[in-house]
């Protein structure tokens, strides 16, 4: 086993891509050759992929994502979750946690988005402008997370686990993050509505509200929106189920469609014109006169004799009108 990780890890420095692919070739015959491994091997059993997975996480380039090995690095450890399910006995399979696993992604994953944000992007010197290593090295990992979140509901038959709800928050916090890079902003839509349209049991509904009820306090704008915005996926493909929180889940949009960020006023209206729509939420009597009301106020007030807009009553009043 070290003598083919040596091998393993001599072929990934290799710049060339068929070296990259011998590489995972290898990784994968480790795995398909698993059954021919005795009773004695079994704590090195790569069907049980504890060590394999590691080895493969440790592994993955931090200078590049767009090559062959750590693309099917990702694939690979989603392949490897896909047997963390539990049967109908109640009892899990003998495989590797993707909650433990999860939650050591969450601690990198953390750090990775402090380096991001306060670690200066851009080094200048002698009239040259060029990336930052460390911020580079925490770009990749994030991008490599959100793949990786991604590929889990593409190959496992049962991807909502109590982890998957608790990284949540993070993938909204680094959408400010990949809003600098479309193609990581794309992907990263893509794997939160993942989330929002596989099917909810009530345990994992609930603490996913409550993730989303602590987002929406947080201060970067751009977290509030991708949260408000996951609201509206989760609620059309879990519609019946969802019913017990539609009065928790109109609180909170309406919340954010008071919001002091106009982005989020206006998906927070979309959202909720959604909820009435579909007839999550009916609509009362009281709420439109309420949105009526707030349409009509008036944002001009008068200080020291000077007629000066007041920004408290603009986000009323387009609070009022979105709806």
């Amino acid at each position: 086993m070290e003598q083919l990780y040596i091998l393993i890890r001599e072929k990934t420095k290799d710049k060339h891509e068929g070296s990259h692919r011998m590489a995972t070739e290898i990784v994968a015959g480790m795995i398909r050759g698993s059954k021919h491994w005795t009773l004695e091997m079994e704590n090195e059993d790569p069907c049980r992929m504890h060590r394999l997975i590691e080895f493969i996480y440790l592994l993955i380039n931090n200078y590049t994502t767009a090559n062959t090995f750590n693309e099917t690095a990702r694939c690979v450890l989603a392949i490897s979750f896909s047997f963390d399910t539990t049967l109908f006995n109640g009892r899990a399979t003998r495989h590797p946690d993707i909650n433990q696993f999860i939650d050591t992604i969450c601690e990198r994953l953390r750090q990775a988005i402090d380096i991001y944000e306060k670690t200066p992007r851009i080094n200048i010197s002698d009239q040259i402008l060029e990336v930052q290593d460390e911020t580079r090295k925490a770009f990749n990992f994030i991008e490599t997370v959100v793949q990786f979140h991604t590929n889990l509901f593409l190959w496992c038959e049962q991807p909502v686990k109590n982890a998957i709800i608790r990284i949540f928050p993070y993938l909204c916090e680094i959408e400010s993050i990949a809003a600098n890079d479309e193609g990581c902003k794309h992907n990263l839509t893509i794997s939160r509505n993942h989330l929002g349209m596989a099917y909810l049991h009530v345990h994992f509904l609930e603490a996913l509200i409550q993730q989303l009820e602590q987002v929406c306090t947080s201060p970067k704008w751009n977290a509030r929106r991708a949260a408000i915005q996951f609201v509206q996926s989760m609620i059309f493909w879990n519609l019946f189920n969802a019913r017990p929180y539609a009065q928790r889940l109109h609180a909170l949009v309406l919340k954010c469609l008071f919001d002091e960020q106009l982005e989020i006023r206006i998906v927070a209206s979309t959202t909720l014109s959604g909820f009435y729509q579909c007839d999550y939420i009916q609509v009362t009597p009281e709420d439109l006169n309420h949105f009526r009301a707030m349409s009509k106020t008036n944002y001009f007030t008068k200080i020291n004799g000077k007629k000066v807009t007041s920004a408290r009553d603009v986000v009323k009043r387009h609070g009022g009108q979105y709806v």
